[in-house]
């Protein structure tokens, strides 16, 4: 009998430390599927962070991104 791949696991952020529903074998269903995110932000995520965050941090760090460019564009 396959091994069963349980639906979700359950992770704390590597940025807050909250708790949340890593969904990775089931992408579609993931909280991250809700956030559209660039090549260049997800890039500027993936310098910082190797493994997933919470959904709040995506927000938090594609905010953090746009905030960076439009400074340097000043």
């Amino acid at each position: 009998m396959p091994e069963q791949i349980p639906p979700y696991s359950a992770q704390a952020c590597p940025r807050c430390h909250q708790s949340f529903a890593c969904k990775a074998t089931h992408i579609g269903t993931c909280q991250c599927m809700a956030i559209s995110l660039s090549k260049e932000q997800s890039a500027f995520i993936n310098q910082q962070y190797a493994t997933c965050l919470c959904i709040s941090c995506l927000h938090d760090l594609r905010q953090e991104y746009v905030q960076q460019e439009l400074i340097s564009i000043k």
